[in-house]
């Protein structure tokens, strides 16, 4: 792994603030360290070193003992559970003057997958040991390098963007994973027992799902394919009223059956999509509208 243009050098105050950047956590950074984490690109590697303080103005070290960092990635204002980019990584103390604790944390490539993709991020760094426990975070923007190369939605992007809700007969167990075709913010809704569930970890045999009242909300644009083959799928929106802008779309995969939207859009309740249908939805955090309702509903 080959880190040459991508290592950021970051100094965090552990007593000041939980957030890693100079502007929130007020540490100047000195010649050869950065101010904040850059927005990170999807499927690149990059290493963090992070050096951590319990008071950067007196010079005072984290004395935590047997620490060890876990780096997450995880979307900003949802409860999914995020992606674990790094974990265990041990603390080592400057050889020299030993006046501050080091993380090496090694990202790999492809660790930072498509679902991210245009998304408001939380990269969130705990840091625990014997002594305590510290969470240090960052807002950031992920972007891609296909498509657009920015982080704008681009009709070339959809594929990436795109997430899957899909009806199925039974509740999702670990076996219902990646090799089935789900990703980390997928859902399903399970036909009997009338309950949505979110994908929040997608590995082989391992998968993780949790029950949920409705998608996670967005600020800005999200893209569902709908797949109603195992049979009808209710789509349980966001209220509008949980982000003042939010944009949904939703395509159906299939004619199988219908998808019911369990909001009310443009003043009618649970309207229904039929066939191959598409429909863009979007709230101005009052109620939800679609500007081209007649067409698709």
């Amino acid at each position: 792994m080959a880190y040459a243009k991508n290592i950021i050098n970051i100094l965090a105050d552990l007593s000041i603030s939980p957030y890693i950047d100079g502007a929130n956590s007020r540490i100047e950074a000195p010649a050869g360290y950065e101010e904040k984490i850059p927005d990170l690109v999807v499927g690149q590697s990059f290493r963090l070193v992070l050096e951590c303080y319990d008071d950067h103005s007196n010079g005072v070290r984290s004395s935590f003992d047997s620490t060890t960092a876990a780096m997450v990635l995880k979307l900003r204002n949802s409860t999914e559970a995020g992606v674990t980019l790094v974990s265990g990584v041990a603390v080592a103390t400057d050889g020299t003057n030993a006046e501050y604790n080091t993380f090496t944390l090694d990202c790999p490539k492809d660790t930072i997958s498509d679902f991210y993709d245009g998304k408001d991020c939380i990269l969130e760094i705990t840091i625990e040991g014997g002594s305590g426990k510290n969470i240090l975070l960052q807002e950031l923007r992920v972007i891609s390098a296909d498509g657009t190369g920015d982080a704008d939605f681009d009709s070339s992007d959809i594929e990436a963007s795109a997430a899957l809700i899909a009806a199925v007969t039974s509740a999702p167990d670990a076996d219902l994973d990646s090799a089935d075709g789900y990703a980390v913010g997928d859902y399903v809704y399970h036909i009997g027992g009338a309950q949505t569930y979110r994908c929040d970890n997608a590995a082989a045999a391992a998968a993780v799902w949790t029950a949920v009242d409705t998608l996670d909300s967005y600020s800005g644009r999200i893209n569902y394919l709908l797949d109603t083959t195992a049979g009808a799928l209710v789509v349980e929106i966001p209220a509008a009223n949980v982000k003042s802008v939010q944009e949904i779309g939703l395509a159906k995969k299939d004619d199988t059956n219908n998808a019911t939207i369990s909001e009310t859009i443009n003043g009618q309740a649970n309207p229904v999509l039929y066939g191959k249908q598409a429909v863009d939805l979007w709230s101005d955090g009052a109620d939800w509208y679609s500007p081209r309702y007649d067409k698709f509903i």
